[in-house]
């Protein structure tokens, strides 16, 4: 999401992911805020627990592409990666000159699920509602020099919409600032 009047976007491409099921893709933004490049990548990588394989051919994708961007610019990747640790490990880790924002930010582990079925009852899974994940997650790889450093992570959508009575999501949403340099 770019609010108009302090986040240019210069253009966007979506790319499919050959090997989804789902229909899923990356959408990339190619934006100025503040006279700097800011390249926006976001995607809902494959669902599910077995669909980890194709999940982590995704992922590597979207390192792929991140690492892929001129050096001048900042990189700023995440969304709802259905993401478990093992499978960022097996894909090698976060790759070298990237950052995990919850991480850096000071991994606090009330922050840390984003899929919290303990606090979330959106969903129903016949009374296994135990499950807490960090699906979402968001990643920075900066420009050189940094022209941007986060400020703050924290967890959106946790009050129950008055209408319904539910939560916005099943997951909870990211909201996280940056500090200019």
């Amino acid at each position: 999401l770019c609010k108009k009047d302090t986040v240019r976007c210069n253009s966007f491409s979506v790319a499919e992911f050959n090997s989804s099921k789902m229909e899923r893709h990356i959408v990339l933004a190619q934006t100025t805020f503040n006279n700097k490049d800011v390249v926006l990548l976001n995607t809902h990588l494959e669902s599910m627990g077995y669909s980890s394989e194709v999940r982590k051919v995704q992922l590597r994708r979207c390192f792929r592409q991140c690492k892929k961007e001129g050096s001048e610019k900042t990189v700023i990747f995440g969304g709802d990666l259905n993401l478990r640790d093992h499978e960022v490990d097996a894909c090698g880790g976060v790759p070298a000159g990237m950052e995990d924002l919850w991480e850096v930010c000071g991994s606090d582990p009330d922050l840390c699920y984003t899929w919290d079925m303990t606090r979330n009852d959106n969903l129903d899974f016949g009374g296994r509602n135990n499950a807490r994940l960090r699906f979402d997650r968001v990643y920075i790889r900066h420009s050189q020099p940094a022209t941007f450093v986060p400020a703050s992570f924290q967890l959106i959508g946790q009050k129950r919409l008055q209408v319904e009575l539910c939560f916005p999501s099943d997951h909870w949403g990211l909201a996280i600032q940056f500090r200019c340099l």
